[in-house]
């Protein structure tokens, strides 16, 4: 839990020094709190309830997506299953549930007739699987 010295934690051994260093207003009212440190961040994730009931109900705790583009993925690749995203994922050695989202960038109507690759947008959890993407590709 937190209290008025920023501190999370119930014992001696839990309690992790909350500190934030920025702060950044969104268009639509939100903010943004940046910690520390990584650890720090990693804490708030863990027992984010604790945190929510302690800053406020209407606080939100969300982890980062990244978006980024796959360029010429098989048609056979159903963005709708999870087992084909489950694949991908173990196929890419990407931690299990890491990838949240797969989508084409153009509708099917709109895809030439025999087409057989198109680019693909795919959201991930988080900057280390998205800097793996990018050094290693993915294997669809």
């Amino acid at each position: 839990m937190t209290d008025e010295e920023g501190q999370l934690g119930e014992t001696e051994d839990e309690i992790l020094d909350i500190t934030f260093v920025s702060v950044k207003k969104l268009n639509k009212g939100g903010i943004i709190l940046e910690t520390r440190t990584q650890k720090t961040a990693t804490a708030i994730r863990e027992r984010k309830n604790e945190f929510i009931t302690k800053i406020g109900e209407r606080a939100v705790v969300k982890d980062r997506t990244v978006s980024i583009l796959i360029e010429f993925v098989p048609l056979t690749f159903n963005t709708e299953r999870t087992e084909d995203i489950a694949i991908a994922e173990h196929d890419s050695r990407l931690p299990i549930g890491s990838v949240l989202s797969a989508r084409w960038i153009k509708p099917e109507s709109r895809r030439r007739e025999g087409q057989k690759v198109a680019h693909l947008i795919v959201r991930v959890a988080g900057a280390e699987a998205a800097n793996k993407i990018l050094r290693d590709g993915m294997v669809i």
